[in-house]
Formats: C-alpha cells, structure tokens, sequence
C-alpha cells in the first residue's frame, strides 16, 4: 500500500520533464526576435568588417599619418565604451527597440557621410559616431537575448548571438581584403546598405508581439 502511495504521488519539480513551448518550431525560432537580433548582430559586425583591411590606407588617402590611424581606431572603440552606460539607461527607460532599431540606422548615416567625407577630420567624427552606436547596439542586443530567452534556452540564445556576431567578424575583414582599398568609399556605401537593412529588419520582426525562444 505505501507503495501505490508513493507511486500516486506527482513526481517532484525536480523530476518533472522540461516544459515545451507550445509550437516551436525551427520555423518558429527563426521568426522569432531572439534570431532577428543575432541576425543584426552577425550583419551588423559583418559591415563594419569590410572596412577594416582597407581603412588605413584609405586614411592615409586622406592625408592622415600612421599615428593617426592608430587614434582613429582607439577612439572608435573608447566611444563604444563610453555609450555603452547611457545607453543600457535608455534602454531601461526608452524600451530596447528604441536602440535596436535607432542604432544601425544612426550607422547606415554614419557610414555614407565616412564614404564621402574629403578629410581625415570629417572621416574620423563619423567613425566615431559608428563606434558609439556599436556599442549601443551591442548593450541593447545582449540585454534583450538575455532578457526574453526562457531560462532553459538562454545559453542556446547566447550561443546563436555570439555565433552570428563572430560569423560576421569572420567573413567581413575576409571579403573587404579581397575587394581591397582602390573600393574603399564603395565599402562605406556597402555598410550603410548592411545597416538600413538591419535596422528595416529589426524594425519588422520586433513590431511583433515577442515570444520568449
């Protein structure tokens, strides 16, 4: 008898199998605003690599010395530091599709105004700028993955973010190489298309009402 009681009872939290979403499917997972994220991630660190194999010479170009290459490259990732606070309070206040959406907006203008800047001065405050929204985006997206992922597939939307920014890291520097410099203002215009599209992209799928993945 003790033992059809303990058999009737219900198993324990602890032995209880994962609870499934209802309807996830992979057709699911990529509609939902976890995978549009990652994806802005992955483009968004795609374009900006293009123009690292060929921003030096395009600097010098310019008139800009080797110390100054170094100084445009500092600044840009200080600047992506220093937004990187005000922006993870903005994102509390202002909700994060304000930064997810403004962010690769801001840099599509960025990178066309870097494309057909005629001084180093000029180039270097607009890649600056583009630092700066990187870094927002950067604190906006990784809030948003871990904020909306349920507990038990947080790590499975950590990995697909950090996936996809590292994809873009990867195959961006890649391909600008091998279009070289003689393109450089044609790879500024490039990334100001990849960031319209990012932010066109987030603009659509987070418009939506946002399921946990």
């Amino acid at each position: 008898r003790s033992t059809t009681q303990r058999n009737d009872r219900p198993a324990s939290s602890a032995h209880r199998p994962s609870e499934v979403h209802p309807g996830r499917t992979p057709l699911s997972v990529w509609r939902s605003p976890e995978f549009a994220i990652a994806a802005g991630a992955g483009l968004s660190t795609f374009g900006m690599g293009l123009l690292l194999p060929v921003l030096p010479a395009y600097v010098v170009q310019l008139g800009a010395s080797a110390t100054q290459v170094g100084f445009l490259f500092a600044a840009s990732a200080v600047a992506g530091i220093i937004v990187s606070v005000p922006a993870a309070l903005l994102t509390a206040r202002l909700g994060r599709p304000m930064l997810l959406i403004g962010a690769p907006a801001t840099v599509a203008l960025a990178s066309v105004w870097c494309g057909l800047a005629g001084s180093f001065s000029t180039l270097a405050a607009f890649c600056i700028v583009e630092g700066g929204m990187a870094g927002a985006y950067a604190t906006a997206s990784t809030s948003a993955i871990i904020a909306d992922a349920r507990p038990q597939r947080s790590g499975r939307a950590l990995a697909l973010y950090q996936g996809a920014a590292l994809l873009g890291i990867a195959t961006g520097p890649a391909l600008g190489g091998l279009i070289g410099p003689q393109h450089v203002r044609e790879l500024f215009f490039t990334n100001a298309v990849v960031a319209a599209l990012v932010a066109s992209w987030l603009a659509a799928r987070l418009g939506r009402d946002q399921e946990p993945v």
